[in-house]
């Protein structure tokens, strides 16, 4: 009985083993990633997820896992896969107050930048109506106001897709402030997600 016990007790709490191994799959992953090596990449954070899972690590660490592991998916232009593992971390993240904001709104506008890809407007206005305030509340306008324009833009874009004209020139005004105020050059794609992956045909 005694053993019975400490076992269910154990497979509900997360083990400093386990973690140890999410941190080195996560690191893994990510080095990968930046050297290219995708196939790679892939394993490692398809690992880092499963060990969340089993390892009762929690919802963020497992997010984090899925958010990593998209990112390497839509790079290997697996897009239902990548959409699934997205929308997977962003459920987690979104039901789960002790995620940090800036965690859930990478999530939402990495979702967005995928569906937008696809011409998916109608999947992208609900994401980027609920995404943009929180890039305005993290700040991104002035940290990284080339970032913040791209986004804008594509927001405008699909409004105009979804026959929102008015909303679309709203936000067009707003973008052409922004690349006035902060001598934004617009024919630069931000190096960095969610713009610095090669497009799938």
């Amino acid at each position: 009985m005694f053993y019975a016990g400490t076992a269910l007790l154990a497979a509900g709490c997360a083990n400093p083993i386990n973690e140890a191994t999410w941190h080195r799959y996560t690191a893994a992953g990510n080095a990968a990633k930046a050297r290219g090596d995708l196939g790679t990449a892939e394993e490692a954070h398809r690992r880092a997820v499963i060990n969340a899972r089993v390892g009762n690590l929690g919802a963020e660490h497992e997010a984090l896992a899925l958010h990593n592991l998209a990112l390497v998916k839509r790079d290997l232009c697996k897009l239902d896969e990548a959409e699934e593992s997205l929308r997977r971390a962003y459920e987690l993240r979104d039901k789960n107050p002790d995620t940090p904001p800036r965690n859930l709104t990478g999530t939402i506008v990495e979702l967005a930048q995928l569906y937008y890809e696809q011409r998916r407007y109608a999947d992208v206005a609900p994401l980027m109506e609920r995404g943009l305030p929180l890039l305005v509340q993290l700040d991104v306008e002035r940290v990284n106001p080339a970032t913040f324009a791209h986004v804008l833009v594509e927001y405008a874009d699909t409004l105009r897709n979804l026959n929102r004209t008015t909303d679309a020139d709203n936000v067009d005004a707003r973008v052409t402030t922004l690349v006035s105020a902060r001598g934004i050059d617009m024919q630069q794609r931000p190096n960095r997600p969610p713009f610095d992956h090669p497009p799938c045909r």
